[in-house]
């Protein structure tokens, strides 16, 4: 689970290695998702969808957003 505070608190551009508040586990990729890039669930078990998406190239965070409904 990834908590709000921690998402916004994480700078597009900071290697992967340096994001504090990311989960251990992460979700399984939906089909179809982008290469590259990470899922994460706000915790809303037993119904939980995947609600951030982090990407990363290289190493670095190029792109993340909120990809619930």
């Amino acid at each position: 689970m990834l908590r709000d505070a921690a998402f916004a608190r994480m700078p597009v551009g900071a290697p992967r290695a340096e994001l504090a508040g990311l989960p251990r586990r992460q979700l399984d990729a939906p089909a179809g998702a982008r290469p590259g890039c990470e899922h994460y669930t706000d915790g809303n078990f037993p119904l939980a969808q995947p609600t951030w998406r982090l990407c990363f190239v290289e190493g670095r965070l190029v792109s993340k957003e909120r990809i619930d409904g």
